[in-house]
């Protein structure tokens, strides 16, 4: 279990305040537009009110779908071998 939410978590150490401030921020901002914001604009209409809520979040999955992938993907070069000189005849 531990294994499988180290995946989730930053490999070094210096990224981990960027991730929970990211988290938290993320969090905060999709329940106050939700909770807070949007009964105050759709107070009269309750299709308008349940289409903007479902757009709100369709948008915080997407973003949070979005910030899996960035944190899943794999974009260092370590460990890799890179070519430092040219091929013979390369032009």
């Amino acid at each position: 279990m531990t294994a499988k939410l180290k995946a989730f978590l930053p490999k070094d150490s210096a990224d981990y305040p960027a991730f929970f401030f990211m988290n938290a921020s993320f969090i905060s901002i999709a329940l106050y537009e939700l909770i807070h914001v949007l009964p105050t604009v759709d107070e009269n209409s309750k299709f308008s009110f349940t289409f903007h809520f479902a757009l709100g979040l369709f948008f915080f999955i997407n973003v949070y779908g979005n910030y899996y992938m960035l944190i899943m993907t794999d974009s260092s070069t370590k460990g890799m071998i890179l070519p430092t000189m040219l091929k013979e005849n390369w032009r």
